[in-house]
């Protein structure tokens, strides 16, 4: 429940912080209208835009920090080096976009994850009162949001909009600080999309387990095992 606590207030407020900024396309955020080619413009002065901004993106590293703190000093899980290497890239990449002034780029990565993280966690409460066909429910709700924002929007328009409609303005001009950020920021964002790829198989896979195997009961707990490991879950 901590967590539906967390997520939505998060989503909406991201949501509320993002829908009228410029480089935001309604893809991201119900409502917006932006280009993302504006995400690379006064790339030095970004972390100064707007206040929602700023406390947003703040807010998100907070977040972020402990959620890291919390899996290194909890008991180890079968899944600890995998999630290690996401907190630990969700960390540097909040903390990264912010020095290098991608602040505009990151908002968009991180209104397009959290929204998934409500269904997961309200499929968390509903298995806990033993709600298994509502679990179900919720766990093919993530898989769809899943598939729509992680594996279409955030390599459609995200990746797409820092490999190339970024290229022109930080590798054209005589800029080395940000050509080298160029490539190790599109590096690390490829490695996240192969992170959402690796759980998009997982989830595929309890899919099948729970509707076709008749494995219900088992694998809705197994569901939230599963998705509390990729989406930063802890008590």
């Amino acid at each position: 429940m901590y967590l539906v606590i967390y997520y939505v207030p998060a989503t909406l407020f991201g949501w509320y912080a993002l829908y009228d900024k410029e480089w935001v396309p309604g893809v991201v955020v119900p409502g917006a209208s932006g280009d993302t080619r504006n995400c690379w413009r006064d790339l030095w002065n970004q972390n100064n835009d707007y206040t929602s901004v700023k406390m947003y993106y703040m807010f998100s590293l907070g977040y972020a920090l402990q959620s890291l703190v919390f899996l290194i000093i909890r008991k180890h899980r079968r899944d600890f080096i995998e999630m290690a290497f996401h907190h630990a890239l969700e960390v540097f990449l909040i903390v990264y976009s912010w020095a290098y002034g991608y602040v505009r780029i990151g908002t968009l990565v991180l209104a397009l994850h959290d929204v998934g993280d409500v269904f997961v966690n309200v499929m968390r409460c509903t298995n806990e009162v033993r709600l298994v066909k509502t679990s179900i429910f919720l766990l093919i709700s993530t898989i769809i949001t899943w598939i729509w924002y992680r594996l279409w929007v955030f390599p459609g328009w995200v990746i797409h909009s820092t490999m190339f409609e970024a290229y022109g303005i930080l590798i054209n001009q005589d800029n080395t600080l940000h050509s080298e950020g160029y490539y190790f920021f599109n590096f690390m964002l490829c490695g996240l999309l192969a992170l959402h790829w690796f759980w998009f198989y997982m989830f595929l896979k309890i899919a099948y387990h729970a509707l076709f195997l008749s494995k219900v009961d088992d694998e809705v707990d197994v569901v939230v095992s599963e998705a509390e490991g990729h989406h930063h879950k802890h008590h």
